[in-house]
């Protein structure tokens, strides 16, 4: 067992953090973090680096950002996850050669698939205790749905046909517009979250091509075949503009958590995403500080209580006349993690205290998070992203100008408290990395590049 950790470091603005931290124990876990192009990997080595933390990123990709920060002390080369068997044979071997390494999930992917190989990678790794049955029925949505009903949480109207001919009979009898979505992204090669249809036609033409690029693995239909059929959603107007977003770790502090009262979430922030790519569904690029609503922080709580989920998540609401229906669940760290790191939530810390099982840290980091609730102006920006999208769609005309002066407006009001997806004063290699990235994604994409960041779709 490892020392106890020593007092993490209290969530800065990145332009506050000290370019250079104390000397740490030398008895502290490595942890070991993979897909080092997701933002709340990058997010996650910052954090843990700058607490003290040996951080070992797995990832072949050259340009994954994670890969280039200075917070990473070992990098090493894995097969890609989606090649699921390689993937874990490969933590496996690596485990056995470096024992020790707390584990964390940093995707769908790699949180379902730990969680389905724990009994052997638990005797390598040190982990969260969270059962594959928690985190399958987190990662399937209509499980997910299910048993947010049962814990009172409000959910869209979701349906779940088994054959094209079914879902052109169900959107016919319901009407459209509707989404048409992945019932799981996890082994999703196709990586969408969804398309809005907008008639018949369309559902037919969409449906194939989900259907064509969306080929689960046989690890996940051997277990539920129907997983292979998108899933029907009611579509709300408001998604483009009003989604809320909970996160925060779900856990059991000593005696009383932060928020004791609602049941083990032990830190919580709430958040708006205001700007997504494309703008009607898909990734979030502007998110605004908001208050915590207790009535979902209950019910976030009481669902992962019924699953027996602990860990970090993030929980996504669309807001339509007054109710918050649930949308999604994550399991894992999320893109926008570094935005509550920054708010004094150490969201990778938390579940580094949690898997050493060093109580002592975990409640000193809970009690940390409670004390940085308050609300204080925070935004988030992929500034990136943010600023290509404007200039592409005002270009191609689907940004009128005075969109466009919103949303500069909004960035010159907010830049002095904005945490930025990648960009960081004291650790700069990872944006050239990013920019470049998507560069040579949009290169190699170019009907991708004008879909989503041109036409809006």
């Amino acid at each position: 067992m490892p020392a106890t950790m020593p007092a993490m470091p209290s969530a800065k603005s990145p332009a506050e953090m000290p370019s250079e931290m104390p000397a740490r124990t030398a008895t502290l876990a490595p942890v070991l973090l993979t897909v080092g192009q997701f933002y709340g990997t990058l997010a996650a080595a910052r954090c843990l680096g700058r607490a003290g933390v040996a951080v070992t990123l797995a990832d072949g990709h050259p340009l994954a950002p994670a890969r280039w920060s200075r917070y990473v002390s070992r990098r090493v080369a894995c097969p890609e996850v989606h090649q699921p068997e390689a993937f874990v044979d490969w933590l496996l071997d690596f485990g056995r050669a470096n024992p020790g390494h707390v584990l964390l999930p940093t995707s769908d992917d790699v949180a379902w698939l730990i969680a389905e190989r724990r009994d052997e990678l638990s005797a390598c790794y040190r982990m969260i205790p969270s059962s594959f049955e928690a985190i399958d029925s987190l990662l399937d949505k209509h499980a997910l749905l299910e048993h947010a009903k049962a814990v009172g949480l409000d959910v869209p109207e979701t349906w779940y046909p088994t054959s094209e001919a079914d879902a052109l009979t169900l959107a016919r009898a319901v009407g459209f517009p509707l989404l048409l979505k992945p019932r799981t992204q996890v082994l999703h090669p196709g990586g969408s979250k969804g398309v809005l249809v907008q008639s018949a036609d369309e559902l037919v033409a969409r449906h194939a091509e989900l259907r064509a690029h969306d080929r689960y693995g046989a690890r996940i239909l051997r277990r539920n075949p129907d997983t292979a059929w998108p899933m029907l959603q009611r579509y709300y107007p408001s998604a483009s503009e009003h989604i809320y977003s909970l996160a925060g770790y779900a856990g059991a502090a000593q005696g009383q958590g932060a928020n004791g009262a609602n049941g083990g979430i032990v830190a919580a922030r709430g958040a708006r995403k205001i700007l997504q790519r494309p703008r009607k569904l898909g990734i979030g690029l502007c998110f605004e500080e908001a208050a915590l609503e207790p009535r979902l922080v209950d019910g976030i709580a009481a669902l992962c209580r019924r699953t027996g989920y602990r860990g970090v998540f993030e929980a996504e609401f669309v807001e339509v006349d007054g109710r918050a229906l649930l949308i999604d669940f994550n399991p894992r760290f999320y893109s926008q993690m570094a935005f509550d790191i920054d708010r004094g939530m150490s969201l990778p810390c938390l579940a580094y205290a949690d898997a050493l099982d060093d109580r002592a840290s975990f409640d000193a980091l809970a009690r940390a998070a409670h004390a940085g609730e308050a609300a204080g102006g925070h935004v988030y920006s992929h500034r990136v992203l943010f600023e290509l999208m404007l200039r592409a769609q005002r270009a191609s005309g689907h940004l009128s100008a005075e969109e466009l002066r919103h949303w500069r407006g909004w960035w010159a009001e907010h830049r002095a408290e904005a945490t930025d997806a990648v960009g960081d004063g004291h650790d700069v290699a990872p944006l050239a990395a990013d920019l470049l990235g998507h560069l040579s994604w949009f290169a190699r994409h170019p009907r991708s590049f004008v879909r989503t960041m041109v036409l809006d779709r």
